[in-house]
């Protein structure tokens, strides 16, 4: 009698924190227990994340009454962002549509058009040997995996990996 005594009375905590886990959870119904106790961790890690920010700045989000809402919303978004950032530099133009407007939305349409952009003009540039005598307008899309310099067949070491005689003799 006197543990379950001991016991109601320090239950307490269990109950408050089950209670601010409920109110915000990440939990789908699932049949995977693996799973289950996973998003059960993370609402219990973001709940104390909460606790933790509200401590350290009490006044970051004002008097808002939805705090933890705006909290947890952009806890989410710092954790998938990076995510979401690979995924669009890998190959965005081959995701479907409505990933690509999803995406658009989260990232901004700046951010990733600027990403595309970049690396379509990176993987297309040419440019002249920097070994050869300048003559001509002979250009090479091969650069050097060492210097990052362009160079022609005849100062092109292997065809698989392109090194120039300049960083072989250096080796």
């Amino acid at each position: 009698l006197r543990v379950i005594l001991e016991y109601n009375a320090c239950k307490g905590g269990v109950d408050a924190m089950d209670k601010m886990v409920w109110e915000y959870s990440c939990c789908r119904n699932t049949k995977r227990w693996p799973l289950l106790l996973f998003m059960n961790m993370l609402d219990v890690a973001a709940v104390n994340a909460f606790v933790v920010f509200v401590t350290k700045l009490p006044s970051f989000y004002g008097n808002k009454n939805h705090r933890k809402r705006l909290f947890l919303k952009d806890l989410g978004m710092r954790l998938v962002r990076p995510n979401i950032e690979c995924r669009t530099s890998e190959n965005f133009s081959g995701m479907q549509k409505n990933i690509q407007r999803c995406i658009l939305m989260v990232l901004g349409e700046d951010h990733v058009l600027k990403n595309t952009r970049n690396e379509e003009t990176s993987s297309k540039k040419r440019g002249r040997c920097a070994l050869c005598i300048p003559r001509g307008d002979k250009k090479y899309p091969t650069k050097c995996d060492h210097c990052q310099k362009f160079v022609c067949p005849q100062h092109c070491t292997s065809a698989k990996t392109y090194s120039c005689l300049q960083c072989t003799n250096q080796e």
